[in-house]
C-alpha cells in the first residue's frame, strides 16, 4: 500500500511546515506500522500545534422525526461528555442546515483528543445511558479539526444571543489570503459593532476540507445582524470586500440558537 503524504495531508499548518514543498512517498504494509505511523503523526501534529489548542468542529445531522427526543436526551445527560473535555458551545441549525447540530469542543493538543476519545469510548454510563440511544437518530456526522489564528482568541459574550457560523473555502496559499481575511473580519468588527454583535473566534482547518477558514459570530438578533451587514457592504468598504472576495472560492453560512447545555448563551 502506497500513501502520499503530499495527497493525504496537503496542507499542515504553514507556520511551521508546508507539505507542499515536500516530495516523498510511505510504502508499508498493512500492519501495526500503519498504527505505528497514526499515532507518531498525531504527536507529530501536537508539536506543531505547539501553544495553540486544537479545536473540533463537530455536525450531527438527526432524522426529522427523532430531532426532538434526541434534543431532549442531550439536555438530559450531556453531562456525561462535558465532564471528558471542555465544550465551548452547542447549538441547532435554524438556517443553512435542516435538523443539525453543531458543537465546538476544545483540546490541548491531538494527544489531549485522543486521550478523551479512548476514556469516552470506555465510559460505560456514557455508552449505555447516551451513545446507544442517540446513535440511532443521527443520519450523519461530520467533524473538522481547527485551529485559532494567531490574531484571533476566544470570546465569551456577557449577553445572551443568537449566533452566525461562516465557512469560507479560500483559493490559494495561505500566506495569500491570511491578511486579506484579517482586514476582512477587522472591518466586520467594526461594522457589527454598531449593531451589538461580537466576534466569537476565528479558526483555519487543520484535518477536513483544506483552505477553510470558520469565523462565529453572536448577534442581538438576525435583524440586527443585517442592520451590521447593510453597514459592512457600504461603497466605501468596497475594495477590502473586493480583496477578500477574489481569495474566497465558496462560502456558506448558517443561523444557529444555542441549546441548555451550550456554554454560549
Amino acid at each position: 500500500m502506497m500513501i502520499s503524504l503530499n495527497k493525504f495531508f496537503p496542507l499542515l499548518w504553514k507556520r511551521t511546515l508546508n507539505v507542499q514543498s515536500l516530495s516523498c512517498s510511505v510504502y508499508l504494509r498493512p500492519t501495526e506500522t500503519c498504527l505505528n505511523l497514526g499515532v507518531n503523526f498525531i504527536r507529530h501534529c501536537t508539536q506543531i500545534s505547539g501553544k495553540w489548542k486544537v479545536y473540533e468542529l463537530r455536525t450531527y445531522t438527526s432524522y426529522p422525526k427523532d430531532i426532538k427526543e434526541f434534543l431532549k436526551l442531550t439536555e438530559e445527560h450531556y453531562h456525561l461528555r462535558t465532564k471528558h473535555s471542555k465544550l465551548i458551545g452547542y447549538w441547532t441549525s435554524e438556517i443553512g442546515g435542516q435538523n443539525e447540530v453543531v458543537h465546538i469542543w476544545e483540546y490541548d493538543s491531538y494527544l489531549h483528543r485522543t486521550s478523551v476519545r479512548q476514556n469516552l469510548a470506555s465510559d460505560p454510563e456514557w455508552l449505555s445511558t447516551y451513545i446507544s440511544k442517540a446513535a440511532p437518530a443521527w443520519m450523519k456526522q461530520d467533524n473538522v479539526s481547527m485551529v485559532l489564528f494567531p490574531w484571533s482568541q476566544i470570546y465569551t459574550p456577557h449577553m445572551i444571543g443568537v449566533y452566525e457560523l461562516q465557512e469560507f473555502n479560500m483559493i490559494g496559499f495561505t500566506k495569500d489570503w491570511e491578511k486579506p481575511l484579517k482586514e476582512f473580519v477587522d472591518l466586520s468588527i467594526d461594522c457589527f459593532q454598531h449593531a451589538s454583535s461580537s466576534l466569537i473566534g476565528a479558526w483555519e482547518v487543520q484535518f477536513g476540507p483544506q483552505n477553510t477558514v470558520f469565523i462565529l459570530w453572536q448577534h442581538q438578533s438576525f435583524d440586527k445582524m443585517g442592520e451590521g451587514k447593510k453597514l459592512l457592504l457600504q461603497e466605501t468598504n468596497e475594495q477590502i470586500l473586493r480583496s477578500f472576495y477574489t481569495l474566497v472560492g465558496s462560502a456558506h453560512c448558517k443561523a444557529l440558537l444555542s441549546c441548555k447545555i451550550s456554554p454560549l448563551q
